[in-house]
Protein backbone atom coordinates (compact mmCIF):
# COMPACT_ATOMS: atom_id res chain seq x y z
CA UNK A 1 0.00 0.00 0.00
CA UNK A 2 2.76 2.33 1.27
CA UNK A 3 4.27 2.32 -2.36
CA UNK A 4 0.68 3.18 -4.33
CA UNK A 5 0.59 5.48 -1.91
CA UNK A 6 4.20 7.28 -3.28
CA UNK A 7 3.34 6.19 -6.99
CA UNK A 8 -0.49 8.36 -6.40
CA UNK A 9 1.72 11.41 -4.57
CA UNK A 10 4.30 11.50 -8.10
CA UNK A 11 1.26 11.38 -10.26
CA UNK A 12 -0.55 14.28 -7.91
CA UNK A 13 2.82 16.28 -8.26
CA UNK A 14 2.87 15.96 -11.56
CA UNK A 15 -0.27 17.03 -12.29
CA UNK A 16 0.29 20.07 -10.08
CA UNK A 17 3.49 20.59 -12.08
CA UNK A 18 1.42 20.52 -16.06
CA UNK A 19 -1.19 22.74 -14.32
CA UNK A 20 1.08 25.27 -13.18
CA UNK A 21 2.91 24.83 -16.94
CA UNK A 22 -0.59 25.36 -18.38
CA UNK A 23 -1.69 27.73 -16.40
CA UNK A 24 1.62 29.96 -17.54
CA UNK A 25 1.04 28.78 -20.82
CA UNK A 26 -2.05 30.81 -20.74
CA UNK A 27 -0.83 33.63 -18.92
CA UNK A 28 2.00 34.00 -21.96
CA UNK A 29 -0.74 33.59 -24.75
CA UNK A 30 -2.85 36.08 -23.30
CA UNK A 31 0.14 39.02 -22.69
CA UNK A 32 0.96 38.11 -26.14
CA UNK A 33 -2.49 38.91 -27.37
CA UNK A 34 -3.07 42.43 -25.55
CA UNK A 35 0.59 43.59 -26.75
CA UNK A 36 -0.55 42.80 -30.34
CA UNK A 37 -4.21 44.80 -29.70
CA UNK A 38 -1.87 47.88 -28.32
CA UNK A 39 0.40 48.31 -31.28
CA UNK A 40 -1.64 47.06 -34.57
CA UNK A 41 -3.23 50.40 -35.74
CA UNK A 42 -6.50 50.22 -36.77
CA UNK A 43 -7.41 51.71 -40.05
CA UNK A 44 -9.42 54.64 -38.38
CA UNK A 45 -6.69 55.42 -36.12
CA UNK A 46 -4.97 55.69 -39.16
CA UNK A 47 -7.61 57.71 -40.82
CA UNK A 48 -7.54 60.30 -37.82
CA UNK A 49 -3.83 60.73 -37.98
CA UNK A 50 -4.13 61.52 -42.08
CA UNK A 51 -6.46 64.03 -41.10
CA UNK A 52 -5.23 66.12 -38.33
CA UNK A 53 -1.53 65.94 -39.52
CA UNK A 54 -1.59 68.18 -42.46
CA UNK A 55 -4.09 70.57 -40.27
CA UNK A 56 -1.27 71.20 -37.84
CA UNK A 57 1.19 71.31 -40.47
CA UNK A 58 -0.93 74.24 -42.21
CA UNK A 59 -1.55 75.54 -38.43
CA UNK A 60 1.99 75.59 -37.71
CA UNK A 61 2.53 77.61 -41.32
CA UNK A 62 -0.43 80.13 -40.83
CA UNK A 63 1.50 81.32 -37.23
CA UNK A 64 4.67 81.11 -38.52
CA UNK A 65 3.73 83.72 -41.74
CA UNK A 66 1.99 85.93 -38.95
CA UNK A 67 5.13 85.82 -36.23
CA UNK A 68 6.72 87.36 -39.43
Amino acid sequence: MCEKQKRIDELESELAQSHQREAELFKTIAEGKNHESQVKWRPWQMMVVGMITPTLLSLAALITSLIK
